[in-house]
Protein backbone atom coordinates (compact mmCIF):
# COMPACT_ATOMS: atom_id res chain seq x y z
CA UNK A 1 0.00 0.00 0.00
CA UNK A 2 2.93 2.46 0.83
CA UNK A 3 4.40 1.66 -2.91
CA UNK A 4 0.62 2.47 -4.52
CA UNK A 5 0.87 6.26 -2.42
CA UNK A 6 4.60 6.55 -3.26
CA UNK A 7 4.10 5.84 -7.02
CA UNK A 8 0.78 8.03 -7.11
CA UNK A 9 2.66 11.15 -5.48
CA UNK A 10 5.48 11.02 -7.90
CA UNK A 11 2.74 10.93 -10.66
CA UNK A 12 0.74 13.62 -9.11
CA UNK A 13 4.21 15.88 -8.43
CA UNK A 14 5.34 15.13 -12.05
CA UNK A 15 1.94 16.92 -12.89
CA UNK A 16 1.48 19.54 -10.49
CA UNK A 17 5.00 21.00 -10.00
CA UNK A 18 5.75 22.35 -13.44
CA UNK A 19 1.95 23.23 -13.96
CA UNK A 20 2.42 25.30 -10.91
CA UNK A 21 5.71 26.97 -11.64
CA UNK A 22 3.98 27.79 -15.22
CA UNK A 23 0.87 29.39 -13.74
CA UNK A 24 3.45 31.33 -10.99
CA UNK A 25 5.30 32.60 -13.97
CA UNK A 26 2.18 33.48 -16.06
CA UNK A 27 1.12 36.13 -13.43
CA UNK A 28 4.74 37.10 -12.94
CA UNK A 29 3.92 38.78 -16.44
CA UNK A 30 1.06 40.49 -14.74
CA UNK A 31 2.85 41.32 -11.93
CA UNK A 32 5.74 42.72 -13.53
CA UNK A 33 2.93 45.49 -15.26
CA UNK A 34 1.57 46.06 -11.83
CA UNK A 35 5.19 46.54 -9.81
CA UNK A 36 6.79 48.43 -13.06
CA UNK A 37 4.31 50.49 -13.15
CA UNK A 38 3.52 51.26 -9.45
CA UNK A 39 7.32 52.40 -9.07
CA UNK A 40 7.20 54.77 -12.47
CA UNK A 41 6.10 57.89 -11.99
CA UNK A 42 5.20 57.48 -8.30
CA UNK A 43 2.50 55.37 -9.29
CA UNK A 44 0.39 57.75 -10.54
CA UNK A 45 -0.67 55.82 -13.43
CA UNK A 46 -1.36 52.75 -11.53
CA UNK A 47 -4.63 52.91 -11.19
CA UNK A 48 -5.44 53.66 -14.34
CA UNK A 49 -3.64 50.10 -15.96
CA UNK A 50 -5.56 48.48 -12.49
CA UNK A 51 -9.05 49.63 -13.84
CA UNK A 52 -8.39 47.95 -17.33
CA UNK A 53 -7.30 44.98 -15.69
CA UNK A 54 -10.87 44.40 -14.05
CA UNK A 55 -12.51 44.01 -17.68
CA UNK A 56 -9.25 41.97 -19.56
CA UNK A 57 -9.39 39.38 -16.52
CA UNK A 58 -13.05 39.28 -16.52
CA UNK A 59 -12.88 38.82 -20.48
CA UNK A 60 -10.67 35.93 -20.26
CA UNK A 61 -12.66 33.79 -17.65
CA UNK A 62 -14.77 33.80 -20.86
CA UNK A 63 -12.28 33.61 -23.63
CA UNK A 64 -9.80 31.30 -22.54
CA UNK A 65 -10.40 29.53 -18.63
CA UNK A 66 -13.71 27.71 -18.91
CA UNK A 67 -12.94 26.46 -22.34
CA UNK A 68 -9.25 25.49 -21.15
CA UNK A 69 -10.45 23.73 -18.07
CA UNK A 70 -13.12 21.79 -20.53
CA UNK A 71 -10.42 20.92 -22.92
CA UNK A 72 -8.51 19.79 -20.09
CA UNK A 73 -10.87 17.31 -18.75
CA UNK A 74 -11.74 16.30 -22.19
CA UNK A 75 -8.49 15.54 -23.46
CA UNK A 76 -7.25 13.52 -19.79
CA UNK A 77 -10.52 11.29 -20.66
CA UNK A 78 -8.71 10.59 -24.24
CA UNK A 79 -5.32 10.16 -22.90
CA UNK A 80 -6.43 7.65 -20.54
CA UNK A 81 -8.18 5.89 -23.31
CA UNK A 82 -4.64 6.44 -25.73
CA UNK A 83 -6.85 7.98 -28.49
CA UNK A 84 -4.47 10.96 -30.17
CA UNK A 85 -7.08 11.38 -32.51
CA UNK A 86 -9.44 12.46 -29.77
CA UNK A 87 -7.19 14.95 -28.14
CA UNK A 88 -6.93 16.67 -30.99
CA UNK A 89 -10.75 16.66 -31.78
CA UNK A 90 -11.09 18.50 -28.23
CA UNK A 91 -8.28 21.09 -28.52
CA UNK A 92 -9.74 21.84 -32.13
CA UNK A 93 -13.03 22.14 -30.68
CA UNK A 94 -11.66 24.43 -27.82
CA UNK A 95 -9.77 26.84 -30.07
CA UNK A 96 -12.49 27.30 -32.48
CA UNK A 97 -15.19 28.72 -29.46
CA UNK A 98 -12.20 30.58 -27.86
CA UNK A 99 -11.76 32.27 -30.80
CA UNK A 100 -14.98 33.02 -31.77
CA UNK A 101 -15.46 34.60 -28.00
CA UNK A 102 -12.05 36.33 -28.15
CA UNK A 103 -13.59 38.22 -31.05
CA UNK A 104 -16.52 39.41 -29.48
CA UNK A 105 -15.07 40.36 -26.44
CA UNK A 106 -12.58 42.52 -27.79
CA UNK A 107 -14.85 45.79 -28.02
CA UNK A 108 -14.68 45.26 -24.22
CA UNK A 109 -10.91 45.72 -24.19
CA UNK A 110 -10.98 48.88 -26.41
CA UNK A 111 -13.60 50.46 -24.63
CA UNK A 112 -12.65 49.48 -20.90
CA UNK A 113 -12.41 53.11 -20.01
CA UNK A 114 -16.05 53.88 -21.31
CA UNK A 115 -17.34 51.17 -19.06
CA UNK A 116 -15.42 51.59 -15.80
CA UNK A 117 -17.20 55.60 -16.59
CA UNK A 118 -20.40 54.07 -16.37
CA UNK A 119 -20.22 52.13 -13.13
CA UNK A 120 -18.90 55.30 -11.86
CA UNK A 121 -15.53 55.40 -11.33
CA UNK A 122 -15.19 59.05 -12.58
CA UNK A 123 -11.63 59.60 -10.64
CA UNK A 124 -9.46 58.14 -13.61
CA UNK A 125 -8.03 59.00 -16.62
CA UNK A 126 -10.74 57.34 -18.57
CA UNK A 127 -9.00 57.89 -21.99
CA UNK A 128 -5.73 56.58 -20.58
CA UNK A 129 -7.94 53.70 -19.17
CA UNK A 130 -9.10 52.50 -22.61
CA UNK A 131 -5.58 52.92 -24.29
CA UNK A 132 -4.13 50.52 -22.16
CA UNK A 133 -7.26 48.16 -23.23
CA UNK A 134 -6.53 49.00 -26.68
CA UNK A 135 -2.97 47.65 -26.99
CA UNK A 136 -3.27 44.70 -25.11
CA UNK A 137 -5.64 43.55 -27.80
CA UNK A 138 -2.07 43.14 -29.88
CA UNK A 139 -1.79 39.80 -28.27
CA UNK A 140 -5.63 38.71 -27.78
CA UNK A 141 -4.89 35.70 -30.64
CA UNK A 142 -2.07 34.95 -29.01
CA UNK A 143 -3.47 34.49 -25.55
CA UNK A 144 -6.26 32.56 -26.87
CA UNK A 145 -3.69 30.00 -28.11
CA UNK A 146 -1.97 29.84 -24.94
CA UNK A 147 -4.87 29.80 -22.78
CA UNK A 148 -6.18 26.92 -24.55
CA UNK A 149 -2.98 24.66 -25.53
CA UNK A 150 -1.16 24.69 -22.40
CA UNK A 151 -4.27 22.64 -20.61
CA UNK A 152 -5.06 20.57 -23.27
CA UNK A 153 -0.78 19.58 -22.40
CA UNK A 154 -1.54 19.05 -19.16
CA UNK A 155 -4.30 16.77 -19.88
CA UNK A 156 -2.33 14.81 -21.33
CA UNK A 157 0.59 15.01 -18.81
CA UNK A 158 2.99 17.07 -21.23
CA UNK A 159 4.41 20.07 -18.67
CA UNK A 160 7.45 21.19 -19.95
CA UNK A 161 7.16 23.07 -23.18
CA UNK A 162 4.62 25.69 -21.17
CA UNK A 163 7.28 25.72 -18.42
CA UNK A 164 9.92 26.66 -20.89
CA UNK A 165 7.39 29.16 -22.85
CA UNK A 166 7.14 30.94 -20.01
CA UNK A 167 9.97 31.26 -18.55
CA UNK A 168 11.39 32.83 -22.07
CA UNK A 169 8.52 34.97 -21.70
CA UNK A 170 8.44 36.08 -18.23
CA UNK A 171 12.28 37.24 -18.41
CA UNK A 172 11.74 39.10 -22.04
CA UNK A 173 8.15 40.85 -20.11
CA UNK A 174 10.68 42.17 -17.99
CA UNK A 175 13.16 43.37 -20.04
CA UNK A 176 10.37 45.03 -22.54
CA UNK A 177 8.67 46.71 -19.66
CA UNK A 178 11.54 48.49 -18.81
CA UNK A 179 12.90 49.39 -21.92
CA UNK A 180 9.46 50.42 -23.69
CA UNK A 181 8.58 52.12 -20.68
CA UNK A 182 11.28 54.37 -21.30
CA UNK A 183 10.95 55.17 -24.30
CA UNK A 184 6.98 55.25 -24.95
CA UNK A 185 6.10 55.73 -21.66
CA UNK A 186 2.75 54.51 -20.57
CA UNK A 187 1.65 52.99 -23.12
CA UNK A 188 4.98 50.96 -23.25
CA UNK A 189 3.87 48.43 -20.42
CA UNK A 190 0.69 47.17 -22.67
CA UNK A 191 2.73 46.07 -25.50
CA UNK A 192 5.52 44.58 -23.68
CA UNK A 193 3.14 42.45 -22.46
CA UNK A 194 1.42 41.70 -25.61
CA UNK A 195 5.00 41.01 -27.12
CA UNK A 196 5.31 38.40 -24.30
CA UNK A 197 2.38 36.88 -25.07
CA UNK A 198 3.63 36.31 -28.59
CA UNK A 199 6.92 35.16 -27.72
CA UNK A 200 5.35 32.67 -25.38
CA UNK A 201 3.12 30.94 -28.04
CA UNK A 202 5.99 30.66 -30.36
CA UNK A 203 7.76 29.01 -27.73
CA UNK A 204 5.09 26.77 -26.75
CA UNK A 205 4.33 25.59 -30.29
CA UNK A 206 7.90 24.75 -31.07
CA UNK A 207 8.34 22.62 -27.38
CA UNK A 208 5.16 20.80 -28.33
CA UNK A 209 5.28 20.39 -32.12
CA UNK A 210 5.25 16.59 -31.65
CA UNK A 211 2.45 16.33 -29.15
CA UNK A 212 0.68 18.92 -32.11
CA UNK A 213 1.20 16.66 -34.55
CA UNK A 214 1.04 13.43 -33.12
CA UNK A 215 -2.88 14.05 -32.44
CA UNK A 216 -3.36 15.45 -35.95
CA UNK A 217 -4.07 19.33 -34.81
CA UNK A 218 -3.60 21.21 -37.95
CA UNK A 219 -5.63 18.41 -39.86
CA UNK A 220 -8.94 19.40 -39.27
CA UNK A 221 -11.46 17.08 -40.06
CA UNK A 222 -14.39 17.75 -42.45
CA UNK A 223 -17.11 16.99 -39.71
CA UNK A 224 -17.13 17.14 -36.04
CA UNK A 225 -19.92 15.06 -34.61
CA UNK A 226 -22.44 16.75 -33.17
CA UNK A 227 -22.39 14.74 -30.04
CA UNK A 228 -18.58 15.60 -29.46
CA UNK A 229 -19.92 19.23 -30.06
CA UNK A 230 -22.24 18.27 -27.71
CA UNK A 231 -20.17 17.09 -25.35
CA UNK A 232 -17.79 20.13 -25.58
CA UNK A 233 -20.55 22.73 -25.06
CA UNK A 234 -22.25 20.54 -21.69
CA UNK A 235 -19.03 20.44 -20.27
CA UNK A 236 -17.70 24.12 -21.26
CA UNK A 237 -20.59 25.64 -20.32
CA UNK A 238 -20.82 25.24 -16.11
CA UNK A 239 -17.43 25.56 -16.12
CA UNK A 240 -17.08 28.78 -18.05
CA UNK A 241 -20.04 30.24 -15.86
CA UNK A 242 -17.96 28.96 -13.09
CA UNK A 243 -14.94 31.49 -13.90
CA UNK A 244 -17.02 33.88 -15.16
CA UNK A 245 -18.65 34.41 -11.97
CA UNK A 246 -15.43 34.11 -10.15
CA UNK A 247 -13.64 37.12 -12.14
CA UNK A 248 -17.18 39.30 -11.96
CA UNK A 249 -17.43 38.53 -8.21
CA UNK A 250 -13.62 39.68 -7.93
CA UNK A 251 -14.18 42.73 -10.49
CA UNK A 252 -17.52 44.06 -8.34
CA UNK A 253 -15.29 44.08 -5.34
CA UNK A 254 -13.05 45.83 -7.41
CA UNK A 255 -15.40 48.37 -8.63
CA UNK A 256 -16.26 48.66 -4.85
CA UNK A 257 -12.67 49.71 -3.84
CA UNK A 258 -12.75 52.06 -6.68
CA UNK A 259 -15.62 53.91 -5.08
CA UNK A 260 -13.36 54.44 -2.32
CA UNK A 261 -9.74 56.17 -3.26
CA UNK A 262 -7.49 55.50 -6.43
CA UNK A 263 -5.18 54.02 -3.84
CA UNK A 264 -7.68 51.46 -2.34
CA UNK A 265 -8.21 50.41 -6.14
CA UNK A 266 -4.41 49.84 -6.78
CA UNK A 267 -3.90 48.43 -3.30
CA UNK A 268 -7.14 45.91 -3.99
CA UNK A 269 -5.98 44.76 -7.13
CA UNK A 270 -1.96 44.36 -6.49
CA UNK A 271 -3.11 42.26 -3.46
CA UNK A 272 -5.34 40.13 -5.49
CA UNK A 273 -2.67 40.40 -8.16
CA UNK A 274 -0.14 38.92 -5.17
CA UNK A 275 -2.47 36.31 -3.99
CA UNK A 276 -3.51 34.94 -7.39
CA UNK A 277 0.81 34.01 -7.56
CA UNK A 278 0.46 32.21 -5.01
CA UNK A 279 -2.66 30.56 -5.86
CA UNK A 280 -0.24 29.36 -8.46
CA UNK A 281 0.25 26.35 -6.76
CA UNK A 282 -3.19 25.69 -6.20
CA UNK A 283 -4.02 25.80 -9.97
CA UNK A 284 -0.96 23.02 -10.25
CA UNK A 285 -2.26 20.78 -7.60
CA UNK A 286 -5.77 21.10 -8.96
CA UNK A 287 -4.84 20.13 -12.24
CA UNK A 288 -2.82 17.29 -11.38
CA UNK A 289 -6.04 16.21 -9.63
CA UNK A 290 -7.78 16.19 -12.47
CA UNK A 291 -5.92 14.95 -15.04
CA UNK A 292 -4.46 11.75 -12.16
CA UNK A 293 -8.82 11.45 -11.68
CA UNK A 294 -9.61 11.44 -15.23
CA UNK A 295 -7.14 8.43 -15.81
CA UNK A 296 -8.30 6.66 -12.65
CA UNK A 297 -12.17 6.88 -13.46
CA UNK A 298 -11.12 6.00 -17.05
CA UNK A 299 -9.23 2.32 -15.66
CA UNK A 300 -12.23 2.29 -13.35
CA UNK A 301 -9.37 2.17 -10.07
CA UNK A 302 -11.24 2.68 -7.13
CA UNK A 303 -8.45 2.44 -4.78
CA UNK A 304 -5.98 4.78 -6.78
CA UNK A 305 -9.32 7.24 -6.68
CA UNK A 306 -9.32 6.88 -2.67
CA UNK A 307 -5.22 7.32 -3.01
CA UNK A 308 -5.22 10.66 -4.91
CA UNK A 309 -8.26 12.47 -3.16
CA UNK A 310 -6.67 11.75 0.15
CA UNK A 311 -3.31 12.58 -0.69
CA UNK A 312 -3.68 15.58 -2.89
CA UNK A 313 -6.41 17.07 0.00
CA UNK A 314 -3.53 16.69 2.90
CA UNK A 315 -0.89 18.63 0.54
CA UNK A 316 -3.20 21.35 -0.38
CA UNK A 317 -4.12 22.19 3.17
CA UNK A 318 -0.76 21.96 4.14
CA UNK A 319 0.56 24.56 1.56
CA UNK A 320 -2.64 26.75 2.79
CA UNK A 321 -0.77 26.42 6.19
CA UNK A 322 2.56 27.56 4.99
CA UNK A 323 1.14 30.97 2.85
CA UNK A 324 -1.20 31.82 6.15
CA UNK A 325 2.07 32.04 8.11
CA UNK A 326 4.09 33.85 5.65
CA UNK A 327 1.06 36.74 5.27
CA UNK A 328 0.64 36.43 9.52
CA UNK A 329 4.35 37.38 9.45
CA UNK A 330 4.88 40.00 6.80
CA UNK A 331 1.44 42.32 7.30
CA UNK A 332 2.10 45.50 5.66
CA UNK A 333 5.60 44.69 4.54
CA UNK A 334 3.41 43.25 1.81
CA UNK A 335 2.41 47.07 0.59
CA UNK A 336 6.51 47.56 0.08
CA UNK A 337 6.70 44.92 -2.88
CA UNK A 338 4.61 46.50 -5.23
CA UNK A 339 4.50 50.76 -3.94
CA UNK A 340 6.21 52.96 -2.39
CA UNK A 341 3.12 54.83 -1.16
CA UNK A 342 2.60 54.93 2.96
CA UNK A 343 -1.03 54.60 2.37
CA UNK A 344 -0.81 51.30 0.11
CA UNK A 345 1.69 50.00 2.53
CA UNK A 346 -1.15 50.92 5.85
CA UNK A 347 -4.23 49.27 3.27
CA UNK A 348 -2.01 45.95 2.63
CA UNK A 349 -1.58 45.57 6.21
CA UNK A 350 -5.14 45.51 6.75
CA UNK A 351 -5.78 42.76 4.47
CA UNK A 352 -2.78 40.46 5.06
CA UNK A 353 -5.04 38.16 8.08
CA UNK A 354 -7.59 37.77 5.60
CA UNK A 355 -5.17 37.08 2.70
CA UNK A 356 -4.23 34.20 4.77
CA UNK A 357 -7.72 33.29 5.54
CA UNK A 358 -9.04 33.55 2.25
CA UNK A 359 -5.68 31.07 0.65
CA UNK A 360 -6.73 27.89 3.29
CA UNK A 361 -10.98 28.13 2.37
CA UNK A 362 -9.77 28.45 -1.14
CA UNK A 363 -7.51 25.21 -0.78
CA UNK A 364 -10.88 23.37 -0.15
CA UNK A 365 -12.40 24.73 -2.49
CA UNK A 366 -10.06 24.09 -5.61
CA UNK A 367 -9.57 20.54 -4.57
CA UNK A 368 -13.59 20.11 -4.27
CA UNK A 369 -13.62 21.78 -7.94
CA UNK A 370 -10.98 19.48 -9.34
CA UNK A 371 -13.37 16.64 -8.49
CA UNK A 372 -16.96 17.45 -9.17
CA UNK A 373 -15.58 18.69 -12.62
CA UNK A 374 -14.23 15.54 -13.96
CA UNK A 375 -16.92 12.92 -12.17
CA UNK A 376 -19.57 15.53 -14.09
CA UNK A 377 -20.77 17.56 -11.46
CA UNK A 378 -19.65 21.09 -12.54
CA UNK A 379 -22.73 22.20 -12.71
CA UNK A 380 -22.89 22.36 -9.02
CA UNK A 381 -19.45 23.81 -8.59
CA UNK A 382 -20.84 26.62 -10.62
CA UNK A 383 -24.20 26.69 -8.94
CA UNK A 384 -22.78 26.78 -5.91
CA UNK A 385 -20.39 29.71 -6.71
CA UNK A 386 -23.11 31.73 -7.63
CA UNK A 387 -24.76 31.13 -4.44
CA UNK A 388 -21.13 32.07 -2.15
CA UNK A 389 -20.74 34.82 -4.24
CA UNK A 390 -24.32 36.10 -5.33
CA UNK A 391 -26.15 35.76 -2.36
CA UNK A 392 -23.72 35.97 0.15
CA UNK A 393 -20.16 37.56 -0.82
CA UNK A 394 -21.35 40.86 -2.37
CA UNK A 395 -23.65 41.57 0.31
CA UNK A 396 -21.50 41.60 2.66
CA UNK A 397 -18.50 43.18 0.88
CA UNK A 398 -21.34 45.66 0.21
CA UNK A 399 -22.50 46.10 4.28
CA UNK A 400 -19.08 45.79 5.42
CA UNK A 401 -17.30 47.78 2.95
CA UNK A 402 -19.94 50.76 3.14
CA UNK A 403 -22.62 50.36 5.89
CA UNK A 404 -20.68 49.00 9.07
CA UNK A 405 -19.91 51.11 11.99
CA UNK A 406 -16.12 51.45 11.35
CA UNK A 407 -15.65 51.41 15.76
CA UNK A 408 -16.98 47.78 15.03
CA UNK A 409 -13.68 47.06 13.72
CA UNK A 410 -11.47 48.95 16.22
CA UNK A 411 -8.53 46.78 17.44
CA UNK A 412 -7.99 45.54 13.67
CA UNK A 413 -4.47 45.63 12.70
CA UNK A 414 -3.70 48.98 11.22
CA UNK A 415 -7.42 49.89 10.73
CA UNK A 416 -7.88 53.39 12.41
CA UNK A 417 -11.68 54.07 13.09
CA UNK A 418 -13.38 56.88 12.12
CA UNK A 419 -16.83 58.40 12.66
CA UNK A 420 -18.72 57.31 9.63
CA UNK A 421 -20.50 54.12 7.94
CA UNK A 422 -17.93 51.87 6.28
CA UNK A 423 -14.58 50.16 6.68
CA UNK A 424 -13.90 50.42 3.50
CA UNK A 425 -11.40 48.02 1.48
CA UNK A 426 -10.87 45.85 4.65
CA UNK A 427 -15.24 45.40 4.50
CA UNK A 428 -14.49 44.17 0.82
CA UNK A 429 -12.09 42.01 1.54
CA UNK A 430 -14.61 40.52 4.39
CA UNK A 431 -16.72 39.43 1.76
CA UNK A 432 -14.26 37.79 -0.35
CA UNK A 433 -13.49 35.81 2.69
CA UNK A 434 -17.54 34.98 3.50
CA UNK A 435 -17.67 34.43 -0.52
CA UNK A 436 -15.24 31.77 -0.82
CA UNK A 437 -16.16 30.62 2.37
CA UNK A 438 -19.65 29.18 1.80
CA UNK A 439 -18.43 27.97 -1.96
CA UNK A 440 -15.65 25.68 -0.03
CA UNK A 441 -18.70 24.31 2.29
CA UNK A 442 -21.17 23.63 -0.62
CA UNK A 443 -18.48 22.21 -3.12
CA UNK A 444 -16.84 19.97 -0.34
CA UNK A 445 -20.15 18.51 1.06
CA UNK A 446 -21.07 17.68 -2.27
CA UNK A 447 -17.66 15.60 -3.26
CA UNK A 448 -18.24 13.57 0.17
CA UNK A 449 -21.83 12.48 -0.74
CA UNK A 450 -20.65 10.98 -3.84
CA UNK A 451 -21.12 7.32 -3.41
CA UNK A 452 -21.55 5.68 -7.07
CA UNK A 453 -18.46 5.63 -8.05
CA UNK A 454 -18.34 2.43 -10.40
CA UNK A 455 -21.19 4.44 -12.54
CA UNK A 456 -18.92 7.27 -12.53
CA UNK A 457 -16.12 5.20 -13.59
CA UNK A 458 -18.41 3.44 -16.69
CA UNK A 459 -19.45 7.45 -17.20
CA UNK A 460 -15.68 8.13 -18.53
CA UNK A 461 -15.54 5.13 -20.57
CA UNK A 462 -18.39 6.31 -22.64
CA UNK A 463 -17.22 10.11 -22.78
CA UNK A 464 -13.91 8.76 -24.92
CA UNK A 465 -16.04 5.78 -26.35
CA UNK A 466 -14.89 2.96 -25.19
CA UNK A 467 -16.64 -0.51 -24.17
CA UNK A 468 -18.01 -0.18 -20.61
CA UNK A 469 -18.43 -4.03 -20.66
CA UNK A 470 -14.23 -4.02 -21.20
CA UNK A 471 -13.82 -2.34 -17.68
CA UNK A 472 -13.23 -5.28 -15.58
CA UNK A 473 -10.51 -7.03 -18.15
CA UNK A 474 -8.62 -3.59 -19.06
CA UNK A 475 -8.02 -2.95 -15.39
CA UNK A 476 -5.73 -4.82 -14.45
CA UNK A 477 -4.56 -3.26 -11.06
CA UNK A 478 -8.83 -3.46 -10.43
CA UNK A 479 -10.17 -6.75 -12.09
CA UNK A 480 -13.98 -6.49 -10.64
CA UNK A 481 -13.88 -2.78 -9.42
CA UNK A 482 -17.80 -2.49 -11.55
CA UNK A 483 -19.15 -4.65 -9.67
CA UNK A 484 -17.74 -3.99 -6.90
CA UNK A 485 -20.35 -1.38 -5.19
CA UNK A 486 -18.77 0.46 -2.34
CA UNK A 487 -19.81 3.49 -0.70
CA UNK A 488 -16.24 5.63 -1.02
CA UNK A 489 -17.12 8.51 1.65
CA UNK A 490 -14.42 11.16 0.91
CA UNK A 491 -14.49 12.72 4.48
CA UNK A 492 -11.86 10.30 4.20
CA UNK A 493 -12.55 8.52 7.45
CA UNK A 494 -13.16 5.16 5.21
CA UNK A 495 -11.02 2.56 3.62
CA UNK A 496 -11.58 1.17 0.69
CA UNK A 497 -10.55 -2.69 0.03
CA UNK A 498 -11.08 -4.09 -3.07
CA UNK A 499 -12.11 -7.47 -3.19
CA UNK A 500 -9.70 -10.03 -3.82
Amino acid sequence: RMARWRDELGLWVSISMPTGATEILLVVMDLTDTVILGHYSGGRMLPEASAALIIIMFTCSVITSGPGLACMTLAANAAAAEDSALCGNWLQLAMTFATVVGLCMAPMWAFSGQIMGLVGADDLDLELVSSYGRWRLLGLPALVAFGIVTPWLAGRQVTTPALWACAVATVCNVLLNVVLLKWLGFIGSPIATACSRWIAVMVLFYCARRELAACRVFSFPSSVPAQRIRQFLCLNAPMTLQEMVEKLFLQITALFAARLQPQALATHNAMLTGFMFLCSAMVGCQAATQTRLAHHLYQGDLEGIVVLLRLSLRFMLCWSFVVCAFYTILQDRVGMIFSTSPIVWELSGQLSLLCGSCYAVIAVFMWSGAVLNVVGCSSWFAGSYVVGTALVGLPVAWYCGFRLRSTDMAGWPYFQPGDGLGVGLLGIWLGLLAGYSCTAALTFFRVARISDWPERCKSARRLAGARVDLLGAESPGCPSCVAYHARCSLFLLQKVSLPS
